[in-house]
């Protein structure tokens, strides 16, 4: 079994791969959006596998692209996980790092992921789908309808 830790952003991913024993196997960055973190991990990564990362924006469309291959994939969360690294030197790699450690330790602060079709009820698809910086949240949007149109009726 591999272990593999991804700290995850919008333009880059730092990965840490552990193998059985715990011992680094390979880290590296992969350069691009999220789609190009799991092609990599579809054509490349080592099998069997258990996949860890810190929740952000997007965990959902994530999880369910890593679930088609791992054998578990496990969503940090990321104030429990902030409150277990207490970190001073904090840089993606060294991210990753932990995160593939906790993995393999079996000691991921999880959050709860809802099914898609929950997701897709709450709004919370992929966060990207509008295109870059437009990401809308329909609650505010509503609620700002709302009070505007209050405004009009005085």
């Amino acid at each position: 079994m591999y272990y593999i830790g991804i700290d995850v952003h919008q333009r880059t991913s730092s990965v840490e791969i552990l193998d059985a024993h715990g011992a680094l196997y390979n880290r590296f960055t992969v350069r691009g959006p999220r789609d190009q973190l799991v092609a990599w991990m579809e054509a490349e990564a080592p099998r069997p596998h258990v996949v860890a990362f810190e929740a952000s924006c997007g965990y959902g469309y994530l999880h369910d692209a890593l679930s088609r291959r791992a054998v578990r994939v496990e969503v940090g969360h990321p104030g429990h996980l902030r409150l277990i690294f207490r970190y001073k030197k904090k840089t993606n790699r060294i991210d990753a790092t932990k995160l593939a450690k906790l993995l393999f330790l079996g000691e991921i602060p999880q959050v709860y992921v809802p099914i898609p079709e929950v997701r897709a009820a709450r709004g919370l698809g992929r966060p990207d789908a509008l295109g870059r910086g437009q990401v809308r949240f329909y609650s505010t949007d509503t609620s700002n309808g709302a009070l505007s149109f209050k405004t009009l009726l005085k």
